[in-house]
């Protein structure tokens, strides 16, 4: 057989020369992939391998569109071979190379059919059979992009990439909504291939798609870091530090970095190792063997919460991360799709929509809202944006029965997020004892519907005859306040739990603590000071690192707490003034790293003087409620501003023949 390479340039107008063959296989290979020329014409290149030595003739069958050897070998059968309403070409190639590679190149295809796909199904004649290679299906512009990022920046490509700046596609994100994006990539689990497949490729590395997070961090840093304590200050050594500052990885990736940034702000150490990676590799603050950052990388791609103890940035669903995943259009300008696994179109295209799948505890009209229009069955594409069902909480209804009379009670209905807490009626003559979902009153009352919950809910409320009658009871303290007890149990204060005491300061980065003196220079810090009553706190200040010569107990949190109360914790220290009152009854003896310390944040320092109303109907003891006064000794209830007559202190309870719908008790004291 002649050696040497013989490229043949052809237009899809070569004719068709039919053979009456057989079908073997083995013959030769397909070379997966394809080229553009980025010099002189343009033209689209296909490549093969064959893989024996005896063959009569060896080329390409040509077809517009996707196909498969079967589509070739029925098209085949007939006198003039088509496929998808066009003709099959055949372009015989002379010789090979070197390597026994051959090729062919189609030129003259116009920009208007850049986007069209045409497959090449290599064959070889061996004794008048036809063996055929794999089909390669590609596009003039899919090669171009796949050529972009693999960093060819030729005017050729560029040019091309430039012909669909404006177009969009619509895709299924795997955050769980539909999106429109453009031709750069914005979905973070495709940017995770191209990003480990160039990790491998710049290290020579095995480095898998479904790595764990350890394994993916272990491979970011290096062991040579310059480290001061547990905090290295340069990183310029890293792995991590040559990808992003390679020529070209670094350009291809270091948006990635400036997109992580800003949200790492608000925990400093992803925005510090951001900055440091995109400088020269050193912060004079801690690095943490980029550690923050190779977490926030791994969340980004893999739809997750990473950080585990460690402050960062979670692209755990939600609406906030939705909104930084659709950020990710004004940072990426440098990593195109793959055109061979999803069409795009012009901008002003109208696409079909899919049929809006259902959703527990939701209804929908059968609507997506996309840039603040409702769209149905079909799309016009736009701007970059969510594409979002219109879903709304289903409300189910509450029916509630006293025998055969239905009640008009509150909450009537709920939803599958909120739940509901069942009232607590009032019929006068008789007590409450519960609601039960039969009238027959078997097993255990209800007191809420949990979420979750979806269906219609109906109730039976159990009660028994009483001769009592339901009374207001003002207890007037009368210069006093609560107790600790009584004003967290009446007064509803923010209840969050702290699991560790510290009298020297110390403290564990994921726990809240509460200690005497406070936690680390860059923990959040609420100063407290006794008000004289036993358990009750008064706020003097806040602050990152904060102390007071005032405050005898301190509440300490880091950025990295794995509190179940890590949000309530961090919405009360934004909203918390000095003055405020916070209840701690109890605290250990001495330093512990394994408890739970109650804590109740009154917002509003008032409440805890104000006179108490309780609606009481049983007679019952008063002497849990004892209110305080520094200074002064309580002396017990009187019905009396005169303190006439003896002190009550059990609550007599009224009958209707009493008359009575209110009374008032005053606190009585005693100055020490």
């Amino acid at each position: 057989m002649k050696r040497g390479l013989s490229i043949l340039f052809v237009t899809l107008l070569t004719l068709f020369v039919a053979l009456s063959v057989t079908y073997a296989d083995g013959a030769v290979s397909t070379v997966d992939g394809a080229s553009i020329r980025t010099t002189g014409e343009q033209g689209l290149r296909f490549y093969a391998k064959l893989e024996v030595e005896d063959s009569s003739e060896h080329g390409f069958y040509l077809l517009y569109g996707e196909a498969t050897v079967s589509d070739l070998e029925e098209a085949l059968e007939n006198e003039i071979p088509s496929f998808n309403g066009k003709q099959v070409f055949k372009q015989v190639i002379l010789g090979v190379d070197n390597n026994n590679m051959y090729s062919v190149v189609l030129i003259n295809i116009p920009e208007l059919g850049y986007l069209d796909k045409i497959t090449a199904i290599p064959y070889a004649v061996i004794d008048e059979s036809i063996q055929f290679g794999s089909p390669v299906t590609r596009s003039v512009a899919e090669v171009a992009f796949k050529m972009h990022n693999a960093g060819d920046t030729s005017d050729v490509i560029e040019s091309i990439v430039d012909l669909y700046a404006n177009y969009r596609k619509f895709e299924y994100m795997p955050y769980g909504e539909y999106a429109v994006t453009g031709i750069y990539e914005m979905n973070p689990v495709k940017l995770k291939v191209e990003f480990i497949k160039d990790w491998n490729a710049k290290f020579n590395t095995n480095l898998l798609q479904n790595a764990d997070i350890n394994t993916f961090h272990n491979q970011m840093k290096s062991e040579n870091e310059d480290k001061t304590g547990q905090s290295n200050t340069n990183v310029s050594t890293t792995k991590m530090y040559q990808f992003f500052n390679d020529a070209l990885y670094g350009a291809k990736w270091r948006w990635v970095l400036e997109y992580l940034e800003p949200y790492g702000r608000g925990t400093t150490h992803v925005s510090r190792q951001a900055l440091a990676l995109l400088g020269d590799g050193t912060h004079a603050q801690g690095l943490h063997e980029l550690i923050h950052i190779s977490r926030a990388l791994y969340g980004f791609f893999t739809v997750s919460n990473a950080m585990g103890g460690y402050p960062g940035v979670s692209f755990e669903v939600n609406e906030t991360t939705l909104t930084r995943y659709m950020d990710v259009k004004n940072f990426n300008n440098k990593i195109l799709i793959n055109l061979g696994e999803q069409e795009i179109h012009v901008s002003g295209s109208i696409i079909d929509l899919p049929e809006i799948s259902t959703k527990e505890g939701y209804e929908t009209n059968g609507k997506y809202k996309y840039n603040n229009v409702d769209y149905e069955n079909t799309l016009t594409l736009g701007n970059i944006g969510l594409v979002r069902p219109n879903y709304s909480l289903i409300q189910y209804p509450i029916n509630y029965y006293d025998g055969e009379n239905l009640l008009e009670l509150s909450p009537a209905t709920y939803t599958i997020v909120s739940g509901a807490i069942l009232p607590n009626p009032e019929k006068p003559g008789f007590i409450f004892l519960g609601w039960y979902d039969n009238p027959d009153f078997l097993g255990s009352p209800v007191i809420e519907i949990a979420q979750g919950s979806r269906e219609e809910k109906t109730f039976y409320a159990k009660y028994e005859a009483s001769t009592f009658e339901t009374v207001n009871v003002t207890f007037s303290l009368n210069g006093g306040q609560l107790n600790s007890t009584d004003l967290y149990t009446y007064r509803s204060g923010l209840y969050i739990e702290a699991t560790r005491y510290s009298t020297a300061g110390d403290g564990a980065g994921n726990r809240i603590t509460v200690g005497t003196s406070r936690g680390g220079l860059y923990w959040y810090v609420i100063g407290l000071k006794s008000t004289g009553f036993n358990g009750i706190y008064e706020v003097v200040g806040k602050g990152t690192g904060y102390t007071n010569e005032q405050a005898t107990l301190y509440v300490s949190y880091h950025d990295n707490i794995n509190s179940p109360y890590k949000n309530q914790m961090t919405s009360t220290y934004s909203s918390i003034k000095a003055g405020d009152l916070v209840v701690i009854e109890w605290l250990p003896s001495a330093v512990t790293g394994d408890t739970s310390i109650d804590m109740y944040f009154f917002l509003n320092p008032v409440v805890a003087s104000q006179d108490l109303t309780l609606s009481m109907t049983e007679p019952q003891s008063l002497s849990f409620l004892v209110p305080v006064r520094i200074g002064y000794k309580f002396d017990g209830w009187y019905d009396n501003e005169g303190f006439i007559g003896n002190s009550i202190s059990d609550y007599p309870g009224f009958t209707n023949d009493d008359n009575v719908t209110t009374v008032t008790y005053y606190a009585k004291w005693i100055a020490q």
